[in-house]
């Protein structure tokens, strides 16, 4: 299965928007937030959808793969983005 999602961080990488996430980057994802242990493999059995199902009722959201990659997302862009800093401001002369 492959989804579109605006943005998803596994580990150190984005992907851009509108790109395509697949199977593998998301089991990566989940073993990266410790919920899979099983090897990354592209194919979504019965290990990993116990770990969508933990992911899920950790973070209490519904058990689909586009909620949990919602949340994946939101949660990168909230790690990266420090909201309590203030933005400069420019004075133009």
């Amino acid at each position: 299965m492959k989804l579109t999602a605006t943005a998803l961080f596994v580990g150190l990488s984005c992907l851009p928007a509108n790109a395509e996430i697949d199977d593998f980057a998301f089991q990566v994802r989940l073993i990266e937030d410790g919920f899979y242990s099983g090897e990354a493999d592209g194919q979504i059995g019965p290990a990993t959808e116990a770990a969508m199902k933990a992911y899920a009722d950790t973070n209490s959201i519904p058990n689909t793969m586009s909620d949990i990659i919602a949340h994946m997302v939101k949660r990168a862009i909230e790690k990266r983005i420090d909201f309590s800093k203030k933005v400069p401001s420019f004075q133009i002369r």
